[in-house]
C-alpha cells in the first residue's frame, strides 16, 4: 500500500503542497501578482499600480459583442480597489518543479463590502519565437478566477518569465 501512495505522489509530476512565494511584475508596472504563504494561510495579492481603470479584463480576443459584458465586469471589479488580498488555506495550493501554481478552494472573505466565496489561481508557461527578439521568449500567465457576490469573474496577466520571482529564495531581513 505504501508503494501505491509513493507512486501516486511521483506521478503527480512533481506538484506538491508547499509554501507558495512568487511575485510577478511587469516593466513598467501595470498589474502585479504577489503570492505568499505564512503558516497555513496563502495570500494572493493583486496590485493594479495604475489604478482600477488600467486593470486587465480579458486575455483573449475581444469582439464588439463582448463590450457590454466587459463593461459590467469592469464595474464589478472596480469595487475591489487598486490593491486587495485574497486568502485561502495553504493546503489548497500546490507548486511544481517549474514553479507553476495551482491554488483553489472555497473561501469566506469580504473585500470592500463584496463577498468572495470561491477562488482559483493557476499559472502557465508558454514559449514563443518572433523576429522581434532573438531566441525563445518564455511567458508566464497568471489566471485568477473567483466568485464574488454570487457571480463568477476572471482575469489574466502575462509576464516575461524572468519577472516572476520565487521570493522564498530572497533573504528575510
Amino acid at each position: 500500500m505504501r508503494w501505491i501512495v509513493f507512486l501516486s505522489t511521483c506521478l503527480n509530476f512533481g506538484a506538491y503542497a508547499s509554501p507558495v512565494n512568487i511575485t510577478c511584475t511587469t516593466s513598467p508596472f501595470t498589474t502585479s501578482f504577489v503570492i505568499f504563504t505564512k503558516g497555513t494561510d496563502t495570500t494572493i495579492r493583486i496590485i493594479h499600480h495604475n489604478g482600477v481603470e488600467s486593470m486587465p479584463l480579458a486575455s483573449r480576443n475581444v469582439t464588439p459583442n463582448d463590450l457590454p459584458k466587459l463593461q459590467k465586469k469592469a464595474e464589478a471589479l472596480r469595487g475591489l480597489g487598486a490593491q486587495y488580498d485574497i486568502h485561502l488555506d495553504s493546503s489548497n495550493c500546490t507548486i511544481d518543479k517549474q514553479k507553476l501554481i495551482d491554488c483553489h478552494g472555497n473561501i469566506d472573505l469580504k473585500i470592500a463590502g463584496h463577498s468572495l466565496t470561491w477562488v482559483s489561481l493557476d499559472s502557465a508557461k508558454t514559449n514563443s519565437i518572433s523576429p522581434l527578439y532573438t531566441g525563445t521568449r518564455q511567458q508566464t500567465e497568471m489566471n485568477l478566477y473567483f466568485t464574488m457576490d454570487g457571480e463568477d469573474y476572471d482575469f489574466s496577466q502575462s509576464y516575461d518569465s524572468a519577472t516572476c520571482i520565487d521570493t522564498s529564495l530572497t533573504s528575510k531581513n
